[in-house]
């Protein structure tokens, strides 16, 4: 499911102006990318994940949605930090943490 903001705010949305995969194990890890951005998302866990090589997941991943793996991965993290920081209390430390950034100085 993606998010609509309410009201007058911007409707912006990673998820919502990426690009679907055609093929399903490709779609699943996009799922799996947008459901746990703090996970270890290196494109090697990722073409684990999708059952191919690394340079083949690349590649593929890379013609069906028009972006690479590390692109993608990037705007679905920057739009969880973002709605966190919007739509909850919880700190700068933590956000991210739980986005994948480790530090607060690599989220900057």
């Amino acid at each position: 499911m993606y998010l609509r903001r309410p009201g007058n705010q911007t409707q912006f949305s990673a998820p919502l102006t990426l690009q679907a995969a055609e093929r399903q194990p490709l779609r699943d890890v996009q799922q799996w990318i947008i459901e746990h951005p703090g996970a270890k998302l290196s494109v090697e866990a990722l073409a684990e994940r999708a059952n191919l090589s690394p340079r083949q997941f690349a590649r593929v991943f890379t013609a069906e949605t028009g972006m690479p793996p590390g692109r993608y991965v990037d705007r679905v993290r920057l739009e969880a930090a973002r709605r966190l920081l919007e739509d909850t209390a919880a700190g700068i430390n933590r956000i991210a943490r739980d986005c994948g950034y480790g530090t607060p100085e690599r989220y900057s």
